[in-house]
């Protein structure tokens, strides 16, 4: 019994693309707005201050649909066998930044939509430790009120009680 063929080889193999570690973001990258908006804020600007930031985020928006659009094959040099991925993944990068953006501003806004059920929250745990601190106070006066009509009327000794002297002045307060 013979062993099965192995299928027959294709003639060409398609050229191998340069190695990924050799792609640099200012060579593959279209960045043209974000050059242009650095070249009208002035090179040394941290992206991190604010007004700048999304500015710079905008511009970041604007050339990853253009790199989306090259990744398509528009405008792009035939001959360049990484120009449609290496557009895509720009994309994709500078995308980052603006979905980035994205999501801090809707954690933003929901935080502020949550704002006022969390004052509520607060409000009514604090109104809740005041009237129990209150409760607490009046408890006390009365007790203190108690003790002091008992002491006046003689049924307490200064310093002790038994239990049968309390059951006494137990038994004399209205509703027990």
């Amino acid at each position: 019994m013979r062993a099965p063929a192995p299928p027959a080889l294709p003639c060409a193999f398609h050229p191998c693309p340069p190695r990924a570690e050799e792609l640099e973001y200012n060579e593959a990258c279209n960045a043209d707005a974000v050059k242009a908006v650095l070249g009208t804020f002035g090179q040394p600007i941290s992206p991190f201050t604010t007004p700048y930031g999304m500015v710079l985020r905008a511009a970041e928006g604007y050339d990853a649909i253009v790199n989306v659009i090259r990744s398509t094959g528009a405008g792009i040099n035939a001959t360049d066998p990484l120009a449609q991925p290496s557009a895509l993944v720009c994309a994709m990068a500078q995308l980052g930044g603006l979905i980035f953006s994205i999501v801090l501003c809707s954690v933003a806004l929901l935080a502020c939509c949550c704002a006022p059920l969390g004052g509520v929250i607060c409000l009514s745990c604090v109104k809740f430790v005041r009237q129990r601190r209150r409760v607490q106070r009046q408890r006390a006066a009365a007790v203190d009120q108690v003790l002091e009509a008992a002491s006046r009327r003689g049924w307490l000794r200064t310093g002790t009680t038994g239990a049968s002297e309390e059951d006494a002045l137990l038994a004399t307060l209205p509703g027990v």
